[in-house]
């Protein structure tokens, strides 16, 4: 008598299980309530990248910069190095993620999201200079180069390396951390995991 309780109890909750598991798979989120999940979770996926150039000055060609024996210079030429440190932010705009970039593939569990083109989100630079570091020379009866002039070669500088794109030295590490947030969220919702997959050629 007790045995057979047991097994009725058993299969019991056993039917109760797949039921459950049943009625999760039947509701599983829709591909509206992943973006607008995504959307909530989170605005950005970024990854920052240092830039260390050296930038140069020069009142004679302001584009171009020889060492040169300082007595061949010009009367009145100033001269200034001056080291920069960029920092650039990298990174996916989720907003930019719709309905039509989320693929939901219900027999792996899987989200597979196509996620926007990398876009630069942010820039700065360090304020501060190593004194050391910066080589200023002036000729003739020219002024010395002050703190000024030093601000506004780094401000040039800073404007040339934003125009660069250094977004393919760390996609791979973007594209990486992009895919732990989707992944996240995605087993929060019920799934196993997301992929990213690339736009079509």
């Amino acid at each position: 008598m007790n045995n057979r309780h047991f097994t009725g109890l058993t299969l019991l909750l056993l039917v109760m299980a797949l039921t459950t598991i049943t009625g999760c798979q039947r509701n599983m989120p829709n591909a509206e309530t992943v973006v607008g999940a995504i959307h909530e979770a989170a605005d950005l996926a970024t990854t920052e990248l240092k830039v260390r150039k050296v930038a140069v000055y020069d009142s004679d060609n302001h584009e171009h910069f020889d060492l040169t024996d300082p007595t061949t210079w010009k009367l009145g030429e100033r001269k200034c190095v001056v080291p920069v440190e960029a920092t650039l932010t990298y990174g996916y705009d989720w907003s930019q993620i719709t309905v039509d970039r989320v693929r939901i593939d219900e027999e792996r569990r899987v989200l597979e999201v196509r996620l926007p083109a990398p876009k630069l989100i942010d820039a700065g630079y360090a304020e501060d200079v190593d004194e050391s570091q910066v080589v200023c020379i002036a000729t003739g009866l020219r002024d010395p180069i002050g703190h000024e002039l030093i601000e506004q070669v780094k401000q040039e500088a800073f404007e040339q390396i934003k125009q660069e794109d250094y977004c393919p030295l760390i996609a791979s590490e973007l594209r990486t951390n992009a895919e732990v947030i989707l992944t996240t969220i995605a087993r929060q919702l019920g799934y196993e995991r997301a992929i990213i997959i690339d736009d079509p050629k």
